[in-house]
């Protein structure tokens, strides 16, 4: 798959282009770990989690597993549904050739790329004792 334009103009690592909401630690982007503070910045902004850049219209992706899915709740920032293509190929973590995505979490069996029409940040609430977790709710799915 070819490299999104967006997604070229970004700085790259190891081929790889690196993603807005990654961290960057000492110039090295650790690509299984997400900033969740840039995550949110951008996706107030309408920006793209992966390239950066303004998002246009009422086309929003998220990548996740059934659940997220089901519920229409993510951890993953919004993305162009050309960048969230783009990363379900080429990213190990997304694709599944790498498992170790996240401390303590399990990859689901399938991931989605699912296209909204809308999109909001909320507070989740789960586990004993309690603890709460910023998500994205996502509206209706349009694709």
């Amino acid at each position: 798959m070819e490299e999104p334009y967006l997604l070229t103009l970004r700085p790259h690592y190891k081929g790889l282009p690196i993603p807005m909401a990654v961290l960057v630690k000492d110039g090295k982007p650790d690509f299984a770990v997400v900033d969740f503070a840039a995550v949110f910045d951008l996706a107030g902004q309408k920006r793209c989690a992966l390239c950066g850049t303004r998002m246009r219209g009422n086309r929003y992706a998220f990548i996740g597993g059934p659940v997220s899915k089901a519920n229409h709740l993510y951890q993953d920032g919004p993305m162009h549904p050309d960048c969230a293509s783009y990363a379900a190929e080429v990213c190990p973590f997304i694709a599944g050739r790498k498992d170790d995505y996240r401390d303590g979490g399990d990859r689901p069996d399938e991931m989605h790329i699912t296209i909204y029409d809308s999109y909001e940040d909320t507070y989740i609430t789960h586990g004993y004792p309690p603890s709460r977790e910023r998500v994205f709710r996502a509206g209706d799915e349009i694709e």
